[in-house]
């Protein structure tokens, strides 16, 4: 079906498989998201069946009830090309990915993105919005499926644990991320370090094997962690437990041995960067070292996760992490990180 004149360009990202229907969220003034089939935004319920350039692999990603991001351009937007608005509506739906990727979840956050553009009619935040058509089609970086959540015991402690994972609270927490993020790139304000760290993450989540996904991680976290020149990883796990303490009390790799275990990732990280395989020979020897090596995972995954998000709420820190120099200063003067309290302030 062809687009009507007076309809808008939209980006609709179809993010994963949900089991909570009827949990709507506005992103922004014009970037919604929901739980539907994606065929039923459609004006024209076959279009997506009709698409003879969908592969197979697209199609079961499509496929059933899917948390969605639709994002509509506002109206009017005067000489602006088709081309930027496509491509300035896929990064706003790109953003709301990474903003998911810094929620807390005992369920971890796994599979393909796919992002559909085109023109519709409607704006993204009317139940009555109606997509015409698909001009293009994108792909969002893979998020493999951790090692840990492989684990038996991991799943076992998730049972014996209340954590409090509300599907309200991570669209609430999912809805700051996206809107922190959006305004920081909105304005130009966006600290490289944080941008460095942020990618670091989305690259580790991309990454199946360990001796990749770890040292990513611990890249990450070590942006904003900033360690001096010659520093090891005593002052990595001093400044991690500094930013994160509650990675001490975790439910699943908590205990007492935290501050050993992150400065066993450190260590482990220059093991990978310089060609050796610990995690591969930690996997091979046996069940309680396969144990280990999904704790690490774990909390190299939790670590950098939390580092990014102290970063980004941090509004205060943003000058210092615009450089390496001025934030190592910030960490050595007690500059950063800054007290909860003072971030609200």
């Amino acid at each position: 079906m062809d687009a009507k004149p007076g309809d808008k360009a939209y980006a609709l990202l179809i993010f994963l498989p949900s089991d909570h229907p009827g949990m709507r969220l506005e992103l922004d003034l014009e970037t919604a998201s929901f739980v539907a089939d994606a065929d039923v935004l459609f004006a024209d319920p076959k279009h997506l069946a009709e698409l003879t350039w969908l592969s197979v692999a697209d199609r079961v990603e499509v496929n059933g009830s899917q948390r969605l991001v639709l994002a509509t351009t506002p109206d009017p937007a005067p000489n602006v090309s088709n081309s930027e608005k496509k491509t300035a509506l896929q990064w706003r739906v790109h953003h709301a990915w990474r903003a998911a990727l810094l929620v807390e979840r005992d369920i971890p956050l796994h599979g393909q993105g796919l992002i559909f553009t085109g023109m519709c009619s409607g704006r993204a935040n009317h139940a009555d919005v109606r997509l015409q058509n698909i001009s293009g089609l994108a792909r969002e970086s893979a998020v493999i499926r951790p090692f840990y959540a492989s684990r038996q015991a991991y799943w076992e402690k998730r049972l014996k644990v209340h954590t409090g994972d509300t599907i309200a609270a991570w669209l609430a927490t999912w809805q700051r991320f996206h809107r922190l993020l959006c305004e920081l790139i909105r304005s130009e304000r966006m600290p490289r370090i944080l941008q460095v760290a942020l990618t670091s993450q989305e690259a580790a989540m991309s990454r199946r094997e360990l001796e990749f996904r770890i040292p990513d991680l611990v890249r990450a976290a070590e942006c904003i962690l900033a360690l001096p020149r010659g520093r090891v990883g005593k002052l990595f796990a001093e400044r991690a437990l500094r930013i994160a303490p509650e990675l001490s009390s975790h439910w699943y790799f908590g205990g007492p041995q935290v501050e050993h275990d992150l400065r066993a990732l450190y260590d482990l990280r220059s093991e990978c960067v310089h060609g050796k395989i610990p995690f591969e020979e930690l996997q091979q020897a046996g069940e309680a070292g396969a144990e280990r090596a999904a704790r690490l995972e774990c909390l190299a995954m939790e670590l950098a996760r939390r580092a990014i998000v102290v970063a980004l709420e941090d509004r205060a820190a943003h000058d210092a992490l615009r450089n390496r120099s001025a934030l190592e200063s910030a960490w050595a003067c007690g500059a950063f990180p800054h007290s909860r309290w003072e971030w609200l302030e």
